[in-house]
């Protein structure tokens, strides 16, 4: 068995722009994503502990997400899960498929994703301005602790930030 610094095998999926993460381990956590990819700084992939589902047409998107992250579906998908032990529970893909979700018509969606989509940009924005600001704390305040920077030099980075 190879020590470590060696090359490994991990499998990966990729991850498609708009796509709903849900996870297949320990499902009895709820953990869902909207991946908001982007191809041009890195290829997203992810773990095959997820099952990655795409809406068949943008305005799609957030029905999806909110079928995927609800109770009724997070309830369906525990009732499907394999595994004995409570850390190594998982639901297979197969399973997952197969949950029954009743299907609103193709109109009925794309509205859905009209009035919602301006709500889900703007949750996606304040994810990403809170990643923002958790890099620029965890960056300054060992420095500012340490005394090896001044509150006024700090504010001046941040102000070139942002």
């Amino acid at each position: 068995m190879p020590s470590g610094g060696g090359i490994h095998a991990i499998n990966k999926v990729l991850v498609p722009e708009d796509a709903i993460l849900f996870s297949r381990l320990n499902p009895r956590i709820p953990r869902v994503w909207w991946a908001k990819t982007s191809p041009e700084i890195a290829i997203p992939a992810c773990s095959t502990e997820f099952f990655v589902a795409e809406a068949p047409m943008k305005k799609g998107v957030p029905f999806l997400y909110c079928i995927l992250s609800s109770d009724a579906f997070l309830e369906d998908a525990l009732s499907r899960i394999a595994g004995t032990s409570g850390s190594h529970q998982r639901v297979s893909p197969d399973a997952l498929k197969s949950i029954y979700v009743v299907k609103p018509t193709d109109e009925i969606i794309h509205e859905f994703g009209e009035t919602t989509q301006a709500w889900f940009d703007r949750i996606h924005m304040i994810a990403k301005e809170n990643q923002t600001l958790a890099t620029l704390r965890d960056t300054l305040l060992p420095k500012l602790m340490s005394g090896e920077l001044r509150v006024g030099a700090a504010r001046e980075q941040v102000e070139e930030v942002v």
